[in-house]
């Protein structure tokens, strides 16, 4: 079939197609590819509509394609090629970053990669770069491509068979080709002959067929040729067993071979004179694409449509293989921290492009005896046969530190973590189900640690897991049994130390669990729904709190609540915040609304939010600054009145310089956008001191004022005059 088609050997395994609108660029990407032993650049397109044109007559493993182009540009090239002839393609651009929206945009049309120009051609040459490009390579080729639609085949499996038995049929009787034939073989790209044997050889007697006009053969060359010369040995060797059946008698001889990813299907049947065989009628049509149609099914059904992931129709079978090749194997279960309330906040598209995003560094880590499966939403798994402790765990940091890189999406920075359980077979246990419920546990225990950490299972997990189910069975009942009380954290004005504010906190005493943290039951009522119940009653309490101590005539102040990232999503928030103004008689300027930076991510959800709430008249404070995914340029557009810094940037920074810088500048700039700054976590004099220093007067922390429960406020308020004057330094 080498000589037969016109074509010669590959001097690689794996053949590409470059395409880029610059000859330099071609070329750039050409001598790097082939540096690869196993690839080799069969074509170079300069347009996209250049390379659909190429690719009708040529089938690489690989597409390299530029995203900006003349004619048709990268991105409806790919969208064309992933209809009319799926296949690996690593988009490449000079202009494009990680997160940006053509970046998104190929991979939801079926890339299996991209890679920034500037990052690969480096001068002097980036050799680490240069090799990882080279690795991507490979793993677009080995995991194909994710196909977004199914084409309906022309014939099924059984209609060909039985079409070409018939055609072979007429064939041995008339011997001769009618037009009808002719017509069927133009039309199914088809090729017939027939052969005869003289010795253990066989001979082409006839040949034609559309499938030699496509290659540019004529049938005269090869008429009277032996079949062996026409044909490589190993497409010979696939032959001979079938043809050599059908020469010693076999009615009808149908089979399937397979050449350089071409793919055939041929029914052989005998011509008798007298009942002796004397010749042998062969046609052979390509079904290459109804092949690649089985190959799109059986991906959709195992690989996750979003991602290009395994899904969990693999998960059985990929640990039955590293059972049966390892004998050991760990099943790492991760997920990303806070992964709900950023997509809630991003919205729903930019949430998928997120994971999109993730998935494409996860495939890095896959090998032969790595597999990376989406589980679900933001859950995977990662199987790892064969490893030591130390190894598993030196991987789980390199995935975590892959996960913690910032993306880039649609202009806006967001830095990812997440948490990771692991367990192993068949150290923990043999049952498979046991050990992905095993590595589930420990990564829920891992998050309630407050994530960005990986956790290996132990058996004192079933105690927590079981403490966990009780107290989300207890919580359910807490409000109706008045389980639940507030503390008011006093804010203080830094100058004479008098309180001008309070925040409030949730406090939970159970009769059969004791008091319970907040940290434990509130990541429980968020993932139950019960938060929404919970978050309102808070704020109902909190009003006619304030309310209360305002009609004692004491100073009026005002409370801080927060709100959890599933309130500031409900459409019906804004409502219930009015009636509970209403129902309290609270003035809405003594409410301030407390949210957190992620959740201002979704720009137009948070403009919408924000104003509904300022309408109400009550104030807007960014809880814990500086630890989310905002800068202060960002919420200057926002209808924000505070800003509280986060404690973590406070706590010791009299003693370490970045934290102190980083105060200072959140200060200054909250400065010139006019923005109240609220300093939390205060615990020393020294930090006292320098944030006064920097110019910041609101402060709340421990070493001015614990929490407090509502009578202890009052009394507070009565005694709440100027009683020390601070000289700043």
């Amino acid at each position: 079939m080498r000589k037969l088609l016109g074509l010669a050997d590959p001097p690689a395994p794996y053949g590409v197609l470059v395409v880029d609108d610059s000859a330099v660029m071609r070329q750039m990407i050409s001598r790097l590819i082939e540096k690869d032993p196993k690839l080799w650049v069969m074509g170079t397109a300069s347009n996209g509509q250049e390379a659909l044109e190429q690719l009708k007559v040529m089938r690489p493993d690989l597409v390299t394609m530029d995203i900006e182009m003349p004619v048709l540009d990268g991105l409806s090239a790919l969208s064309r090629l992933m209809v009319e002839s799926p296949m690996p393609v690593i988009m490449l651009s000079s202009y494009t970053d990680e997160g940006a929206s053509p970046a998104i945009a190929a991979l939801s049309n079926g890339a299996a990669d991209f890679f920034h120009k500037d990052s690969l051609f480096q001068y002097p040459a980036n050799a680490q770069m240069e090799e990882e490009f080279l690795l991507r390579c490979h793993a677009a080729i080995e995991s194909k491509p994710f196909w977004k639609t199914l084409d309906q085949e022309d014939l099924a499996n059984h209609e060909m068979k039985v079409l070409l038995e018939f055609m072979t049929g007429c064939l041995a009787s008339e011997n001769t080709i009618h037009e009808e034939l002719n017509q069927a073989l133009r039309q199914l790209n088809g090729f017939y002959c027939s052969l005869i044997k003289q010795g253990n050889t066989f001979i082409l007697t006839d040949c034609r067929g559309e499938l030699l006009t496509r290659f540019g053969q004529v049938s005269q060359n090869f008429i009277g040729q032996k079949l062996e010369i026409n044909l490589p040995a190993e497409v010979m060797s696939q032959h001979m067993e079938h043809l050599n059946r059908t020469w010693n008698g076999e009615d009808c001889v149908s089979y399937d071979t397979e050449w350089r990813k071409y793919h055939f299907t041929t029914v052989a049947r005998p011509v008798r004179v007298s009942g002796i065989v004397k010749e042998i009628i062969v046609v052979t049509f390509e079904v290459t694409e109804r092949k690649r149609m089985e190959e799109k099914i059986k991906f959709l059904l195992n690989h996750d449509q979003l991602t290009g992931l395994p899904n969990q129709n693999q998960l059985m079978t990929e640990m039955d293989r590293m059972k049966a090749k390892y004998g050991r194997f760990a099943v790492l279960f991760f997920n990303f921290d806070h992964f709900k309330q950023i997509k809630d906040s991003m919205g729903h598209e930019n949430g998928d492009s997120l994971l999109q995003l993730m998935a494409r560094r996860l495939k890095r880590f896959t090998s032969e005896d790595t597999t990376i499966i989406r589980a679900g939403s933001d859950e995977f798994i990662c199987l790892m046969g064969g490893a030591s402790f130390d190894m598993i765990e030196r991987n789980a940091e390199r995935l975590l530190g892959a996960i913690r890189q910032p993306i880039m999406l649609d202009g806006l920075e967001i830095q990812m973590t997440s948490s990771f359980g692991i367990s192993q077979y068949p150290d923990n246990h043999t049952n498979i189900e046991h050990l992905i419920r095993y590595a589930h546990m420990a990564m829920n225990i891992a998050k309630s640690e407050g994530g960005n950490q990986i956790q290996f299972y132990e058996a004192r997990f079933q105690e927590e897991i079981h403490r966990k189910m009780e107290i989300e069975r207890r919580l359910r009942k807490a409000i109706d049994r008045e389980e639940f009380y507030l503390n008011y954290q006093p804010v203080f004005n830094g100058i004479d130390r008098t309180i001008k504010g309070v925040e409030c906190l949730i406090r939970w005493q159970s009769p059969e669990l004791g008091r319970v943290s907040p940290a434990e039951f509130i990541p429980i009522a968020e993932e139950t729904g019960m938060i929404h119940a919970i978050g309102e009653w808070v704020m109902l309490e909190a009003c006619r709190a304030n309310k209360r101590w305002q009609d004692d005539g004491l100073m009026k102040i005002p409370v801080a609540v927060n709100l959890s990232t599933q309130q500031f999503n409900d459409g019906k928030i804004i409502e219930r915040i009015e009636n509970i103004l209403k129902e309290t008689g609270l003035d809405p300027k003594y409410l301030v609304v407390e949210i957190t930076e992620s959740m201002t991510m979704n720009k137009h959800h948070a403009l919408m939010m924000l104003k509904n709430l300022k309408r109400l008249g009550v104030s807007i404070a960014i809880d814990d600054f500086g630890t989310g995914y905002s800068s202060l340029s960002y919420l200057s557009e926002l209808p924000i009145d505070k800003l509280k810094v986060d404690q973590s940037f406070v706590k010791k920074m009299d003693t370490h310089g970045v934290n102190a810088s980083i105060v200072h500048t959140i200060i200054t700039m909250a400065e010139n956008l006019k923005l109240e700054v609220i300093a939390e976590g205060v615990e020393t004099e020294a930090e006292f001191g320098l944030l006064l220093r920097y110019g910041c007067n609101t402060m709340q922390g421990y070493l001015l004022g614990r929490p407090m429960e509502a009578a202890q406020i009052a009394e507070q308020l009565k005694l709440s005059k100027p009683t020390k004057k601070m000289r700043i330094q």
